[in-house]
Order: C-alpha cells, then structure tokens, then sequence
C-alpha cells in the first residue's frame, strides 16, 4: 500500500508520552461490567488479545480469571508483567499476532479485544474473527470494540491517506491502519457469532474524541 513506510511500530507508540500514558487510562464501563459477568457465568480462562500495557488483564486477574494476555510490542509485554508484579497478580503474557493465536480449537472461555480489531484491512480483521473464533469454546462469549466510520480525529491532524474502501493510514499521534466498520459491517463480519448486542460508546482523551462500537457475542453452541 501506498503510504505503508510511514506506519509507526508499536513499541515506538508506546515509547511516546502521549501513547504510553493512553494506553494507562481506565477501562470504560462497558468493559468493566462484562468482565464482572465472567466471574459469575463459569468463565474461567479468558484470552486479552492486545494487551497493551495491561488494563484489562490486571481486571480480569483481579476477578480471578485465568488470564492469557498478548501483544505485538516487547515494552507492552513488559509493561503488562511489571503492572501485574506490582499488584501481585499473575497473567500468561506472550508475543502473538492478533491473526494466529497460537492455542487449540476452543481452548477459550472468553475473548476480551479492546481497540485491536481496527488496526488492519478488511481482509485482516475478518481473519483475525476466524481466529478468535476457532480458539473460543462453543458457547464462549466474546466483547470486541471496533473503530466507528465517524472515526476520531485528533485537532490539527493533517490528513488521511485512504488505502482501500473504508481502511486508511491515519497520521498524527497514531500513524497506523484503521478499518472503520458500521453496524452492517459487523454483522457481516461475525455472521458466525450470535450478537447479543452492539452499542455505541465515545470516549475523550487530551485534544481526542473517539467513537466505537461494543460487539458482545458468543460462539454457538452449535454450528
């Protein structure tokens, strides 16, 4: 694609004040409540799919969940075992692309992918579903948030490059792929899920506003 060179990697993300702090903000409500459901539903082992620097493991630890934590960057990684160490909470933390998680056919109870999703095309979200969806157990329950098509921009971004239909190079504090969906889109995408609901939520940070989409799912029991 034209533009890739640009693309910023993830620890130099992470590395930058404005990300790194990001990456440390609460979690939102939404999140929180579905991760105080598992504990009371017979969820036990719960796959964090992009960590970051560990917000909603360290939730999920701290419900007693049996947490799987992976990202793409070492300082996530490391950052997410020296914020568990701190708290004196355990997680499997480990290197893994989003598009091949490297467990079982339903070895899942659960799979938690916060601001993940968004980062590819079209065509590398839905492998990145196909996966989730083959490491969930029948009947595992799924919370996906996924980039809104009123996507935010941050005050005095200087463009986007657009890459193919609805996936563009935004540039800014977060030069990375975004694929920005719709609610057709989604129930395209997780055709194989049943959707229990999908909900709008906005979030504001610094010069930012956000807006996504909640997707809570689950695999069918029978397929």
């Amino acid at each position: 694609f034209l533009g890739m060179q640009t693309i910023m990697g993830w620890d130099d993300l992470y590395s930058d004040d404005f990300w790194s702090k990001y990456a440390q903000r609460p979690p939102l409500r939404i999140t929180l409540q579905w991760i105080s459901a598992l504990r009371h539903s017979g969820v036990r082992t719960v796959y964090d799919m992009g960590c970051g620097f560990g917000r909603h493991t360290i939730c999920m630890a701290q419900q007693g969940l049996s947490v799987v934590a992976s990202d793409v960057s070492k300082r996530a990684l490391e950052a997410t075992v020296q914020n568990l160490t701190a708290r004196d909470l355990k997680a499997n933390v480990i290197y893994a692309d989003m598009k091949s998680i490297p467990f079982p056919e339903g070895h899942f109870d659960a799979v938690l992918s916060i601001a993940v999703l968004e980062h590819n095309t079209r065509q590398g979200m839905q492998q990145a579903l196909s996966e989730i969806h083959r490491a969930l157990r029948p009947g595992g329950r799924l919370l996906a948030s996924f980039a809104l098509r009123t996507r935010w921009l941050p005050k005095g971004e200087p463009g986007v490059e657009m890459l193919e239909d609805n996936t563009l190079l935004s540039y800014g504090p977060e030069a990375d792929i975004h694929h920005l969906v719709d609610e057709d889109e989604i129930r395209d995408l997780l055709a194989d899920f049943i959707i229990h609901s999908i909900d709008k939520q906005t979030e504001e940070y610094e010069n930012c506003r956000s807006a996504g989409l909640f997707v809570n799912a689950e695999k069918p029991e029978c397929q």
